[in-house]
């Protein structure tokens, strides 16, 4: 057929064929420098994985052998709270208190004090923050009021508006000196948003957070710290109770061997303690003086149910010897009949409050008036 073909046709189709040729010997070319590149890479991270391995001293693995070994420290760091060399994470909602509670555990820890007044402390070496959030000011400030007694056990690397990339080598190298130059024991990061944002890490994404807390941990082992305490925040959307975790990926609150709590109705703060061997049910914290932190009363509902029985209580000192469904309808802490019916028959069960049964009715009265009327 190529006899019926000019000779520009053949011309252009040997052009043709060439061109054709050329962009297969261009694509085995392309193709041997992405596997070329390819090897090379594999090579690069191989030599990196081996220059960050870092493994334990060999020694017998058997449970055998372990279930012999004598452990001669104490088992906790904060009794019934926080285990010696685990990890915590401290959550808090928005301006509840976050940084002056890790400060006033930190007195504890250096003065050996129980913390809230009532789990006992023990501490190797000192604590160690890095502040990243407030100004040196402010967190001086802050600590001041607390009157702690051995302030030189109380380590600050004041960070705010410089940046500690601990993804990077440089960045860990950076923390692992400052640790160990300062003797730390305890580490405590504050906040933990500060510390996502410098290692080019999104909250939300659980593989980046997963690989920087993995960072953390190498970071702790290699300064020779024996627990790390991060202060994160909760989402500002409001929790139920124990539903409360730390703002983004769900891997944060996945790695602590410890989880504490902090929260705010009102006035008050609320704070529990649930992890691995350790639990602490919520607990309303007061401040001395001072601003040391004690424990008040009970937990959120408890709070809640005593707002309501004090109510059904002032009602009826208000208007006495009205009918039971007249007396709870008044009633503006709740609108569950339920919690109406348990108000008021736990007033009467706490003296406060008398009943009155007369045909198929229940009259309630304050209890002193009912002692006064049948003297």
């Amino acid at each position: 057929m190529t006899e019926d073909l000019t000779a520009a046709e053949l011309e252009s189709l040997q052009a043709l064929a060439d061109r054709e040729q050329r962009k297969a010997w261009k694509f085995e070319d392309d193709l041997e420098d992405v596997r070329s590149r390819a090897a090379m890479l594999s090579i690069v991270r191989q030599e990196e994985a081996a220059a960050q391995l870092k493994l334990p001293a060999p020694e017998d693995a058997s449970l055998a052998a372990l279930l012999v070994e004598k452990f001669t420290d104490e088992p906790f760091t904060v009794d019934g709270l926080l285990k010696r060399g685990t990890n915590g994470l401290f959550t808090a909602s928005y301006k509840t208190g976050k940084t002056s509670t890790a400060l006033d555990l930190a007195r504890c820890l250096v003065d050996g004090e129980p913390f809230l007044g009532a789990y006992d402390t023990t501490l190797e070496g000192n604590v160690g923050f890095f502040n990243c959030e407030m100004t040196k000011r402010d967190w001086r400030d802050y600590a001041a009021l607390l009157q702690v007694g051995q302030t030189n056990r109380v380590r600050a690397w004041h960070l705010r508006g410089y940046a500690l990339p601990l993804l990077s080598d440089a960045g860990s190298a950076a923390a692992v000196e400052w640790l160990r130059r300062n003797e730390v024991g305890f580490w405590v990061l504050d906040p933990w948003s500060s510390i996502t944002k410098w290692a080019g890490v999104s909250e939300n994404s659980n593989d980046e957070v997963g690989q920087l807390l993995l960072r953390l941990d190498q970071i702790k082992l290699e300064a020779g710290v024996s627990e790390l305490f991060i202060c994160a925040h909760t989402g500002r959307k409001e929790h139920e109770r124990g539903a409360e975790h730390a703002r983004g990926a769900t891997a944060v609150d996945d790695w602590p061997d410890s989880r504490w709590i902090l929260t705010k109705a009102g006035d008050e703060r609320y704070l529990y303690v649930e992890g691995r061997g350790v639990q602490m049910p919520e607990l309303t914290l007061d401040r001395d003086e001072r601003c040391r932190l004690r424990i008040g009363g009970g937990s959120r509902a408890a709070t809640r149910r005593q707002a309501r029985v004090d109510e059904v209580v002032k009602i009826v000192n208000a208007q006495p010897g009205r009918n039971v469904g007249e007396t709870i309808a008044d009633m503006q802490t709740t609108s569950n009949d339920g919690e109406k019916r348990a108000a008021w028959k736990q007033g009467v069960a706490d003296g406060r409050l008398e009943v009155r049964p007369e045909g198929n009715n229940k009259y309630l009265f304050p209890a002193e008036s009912v002692n006064q009327g049948g003297a």
